[in-house]
């Protein structure tokens, strides 16, 4: 639901490019203290050596401080970016690199021009910020407003503050992020006309490369469009932006060789190469402290923001992956999946785009989220936040139910108190009469009584609980045939006594408690082999049936449960017109006695299960025709939206089984996992839901 809030703002750096906020870990909720990073609020003309962190405090947050300046910045946009306290205390900053691709040049139409690198741009530094004795003026003494920087396009190799050069050669990486004692950075690729620093075939490490790349001669020192990139980032590695402040002079990967160099995965499931070959003649190897990326996001993604999920939302399948914001091309958020502490793979945020149903956003920048798994993620282009709340699916998990005593399908079931009764079903060779019990608080099975003497052995008996009780009617005989029989089991008393039979015999129905205490029996099939229509009531209280209002159509085997004053009936089949599986829901208003229909699943299905969870409807497992496996979606309807939604699907696909709802765990008791009698099964598959 899109909600638009009107928020508190304050402007404590005015005129200010701010690309870089971060929470003090040391604030408290009535003493927030904010870091920022920013620079001269030009973005094609950036002031030299504008770059500062600046503490913000106080009350209404007041108290302004500038801690670190005369940081680079670029002509262009790159400049100092975001920032965040690490798990060592100190305080790290990723900044832009002052040119395209690591060397100035004089085109006229260059968006980075004639500005060089500078020993502290295109790196991830790190400040020692709560150390009163170290001195933070990073600007250069002697061209501190960087008039000589641009006139020569040789900047200074002195460093003249206290800093941890931890990592360089980042073009422009906007973001990073700690997770399990790795630390994470996206970056920018060359997406513009950039120069290579020019060195020759004799060139060796340490040599120096300074020096601007005339505007005629800049053609032959184009590395062309490269790759966005996510780097693990180590103490000291060179990640590929030359910096002759730096005497790091070989862009990325060199040329090794004459084929395809340095392959690393990218997400559109082809590999990034990493070698030059247009820049470099064969035999150029990289720098030496050249580090591989990790991945490989594609050209002009313009990869930026960056967390690892901390959240154990989603049954915590997505915690400690890292999620990306995509400023360009597709504007979207990407979960890159991580297996161990590698990156394998990669999917994108369906909520995060309108192609699957989500917002559309325009230049999604920066992203951070809360201890609840929300996420907030900054769009540069509409200048507003968007917040994703997250929708739980559920998952299956591995739970220690021990199997049941006896495979079985089409079996009645019911719960009643901690304990899931499964009566009759068939085995892969016979009908049953028996019981079985499984106790979840003793986590273990049991037999009950088997049927009464005077009942058949059936399958798919029609069953209800309510209080103690489990009312059990009609049901399939081993000739196929439905059986009048009804019977009321107490679960106390281990015992049965027999009711009046019902009046329509039927297989494969519906049986459910109205909130008055009486017993509907819907549809099912009848005695002639084909769906059935009719609704008959049982009333506990006369000991008696009588007719209900039908069915809008026939229907058999298909799923129902009760919320609130209302039956659901949804899917079946309605084998008068074919076998094929329903995917239709209706609804019987028991106190007007009506049925309506309500929005149809987006998966046909009979024979499936039904359950009700904080009043909403969870479909699952089934089967759609007669043949293959049985269906392995779950699917969830929110009454008070009239909508579907798809959960995560079963390990196996079941049909016939018993389902019950424990705690926050649906459990699927035995069934089939497909069409036939060959694969009916004993295992118990149990599904953690969330709301």
């Amino acid at each position: 639901e899109n909600q638009d809030q009107l928020i508190e703002t304050f402007n404590p750096v005015p005129n200010r490019l701010l690309l870089g906020v971060t929470v003090d870990p040391l604030s408290t909720p009535d003493d927030v203290i904010l870091w920022l990073s920013h620079s001269d609020g030009s973005q094609d003309n950036g002031a030299a050596n504008s770059g500062k962190i600046t503490r913000v405090s106080g009350v209404n947050l007041g108290v302004v401080q500038d801690i670190v300046v005369g940081l680079p910045r670029a002509i262009a946009n790159h400049a100092p970016n975001q920032l965040h306290f690490g798990p060592d205390g100190r305080l790290y900053l990723a900044i832009g690199g002052n040119t395209g691709a690591g060397a100035a040049n004089t085109l006229t139409n260059s968006e980075f021009g004639v500005r060089p690198e500078q020993p502290l741009a295109a790196a991830l530094l790190a400040f020692d910020i709560r150390n009163p004795l170290l001195d933070f003026d990073c600007t250069p003494p002697n061209d501190p407003n960087g008039v000589n920087l641009d006139a020569t396009g040789i900047a200074e190799k002195e460093i003249f503050c206290d800093v941890d050069v931890v990592a360089t050669g980042l073009r422009n990486s906007y973001d990073f992020t700690f997770v399990d004692g790795k630390l994470y950075a996206t970056d920018n690729g060359l997406g513009v006309q950039g120069t290579i620093p020019e060195i020759g075939d004799n060139y060796q490490q340490g040599d120096t490369c300074e020096g601007r790349i005339l505007a005629e001669d800049s053609s032959a020192f184009n590395p062309g469009a490269r790759a966005d990139l996510l780097y693990a980032i180590e103490q000291g590695g060179y990640y590929g932006h030359p910096n002759p402040s730096r005497d790091e002079c070989v862009y990325i990967g060199g040329n090794p060789t004459n084929g395809n160099d340095w392959p690393i995965p990218q997400i559109d499931g082809a590999f990034a190469f990493l070698d030059s070959p247009n820049t470099y003649s064969p035999g150029r190897q990289p720098d030496t402290n050249w580090r591989l990326p990790e991945y490989s996001f594609g050209v002009s993604r313009s990869a930026n923001g960056i967390i690892a999920y901390e959240s154990d939302a989603f049954c915590g399948v997505m915690k400690k992956d890292l999620l990306v914001t995509f400023f360009s091309q597709g504007d979207q958020v990407a979960r890159m999946i991580r297996t161990g502490s590698v990156v394998t793979d990669y999917k994108i945020m369906a909520r995060s785009t309108g192609s699957t149903g989500g917002i559309s956003m325009t230049n999604p920048l920066c992203i951070t989220q809360d201890p609840l798994g929300r996420l907030f993620v900054g769009e540069f282009g509409n200048s507003r936040v968007d917040v994703f709340l997250p929708k739980a699916v559920g998952c299956w998990q591995p739970f220690p139910v021990p199997s049941a005593p006896s495979a079985v399908v089409d079996s009645g079931f019911a719960r009643v108190g901690n304990k899931v009764f499964l009566i009759g079903g068939q085995t892969s060779s016979n009908v049953i009469r028996s019981v079985l019990v499984f106790n979840a608080f003793t986590n273990a099975w049991s037999t009950a009584s088997s049927l009464p003497s005077n009942y058949p052995s059936v399958l798919s008996p029609a069953v209800a609980s309510i209080g103690n009780l489990i009312y059990i009617v009609s049901g399939e005989n081993i000739n196929g045939n439905p059986v009048p029989n009804a019977v009321v089991y107490n679960t106390e008393s281990d015992s049965y006594v027999n009711l009046p039979n019902v009046p329509t015999p039927r297989s494969h129905a519906v049986a459910a408690f109205s909130e008055s205490g009486e017993l509907y029996v819907i549809g099912g099939v009848d005695s002639s082999g084909s769906s059935s229509a009719v609704v008959e009531i049982f009333s506990p209280g006369t000991n008696s049936w009588r007719v209900g209002t039908s069915l809008p159509s026939p229907r058999d085997s298909a799923m129902g449960a009760v919320i609130g004053g209302s039956i659901y009936v949804a899917g079946g089949r309605n084998s008068l017109i074919n076998n094929n599986a329903l995917s239709s829901v209706v609804v019987l208003e028991v106190a007007q006695g009506q049925w309506s229909s309500v929005s149809t699943m987006p998966t046909g299905r009979r024979s499936g299960g039904a359950i009700v969870v904080k009043e909403k409807l969870l479909v699952l497992g089934g089967q759609s025709g007669t043949t293959g496996p049985a269906n392995s979606q779950v699917e969830e309807y929110d009454p008070s939206t009239n909508t579907w939604i798809g959960l995560a699907p079963m390990p196996i696909g079941k049909r016939g089984a018993a389902w019950a709802h424990f705690g926050n765990g649906v459990f699927a008791f035995t069934g089939a996992n497909d069409a036939g009698l060959g694969a009916v099964s004993n295992q118990v598959q149990v599904f953690r839901y969330e709301s």
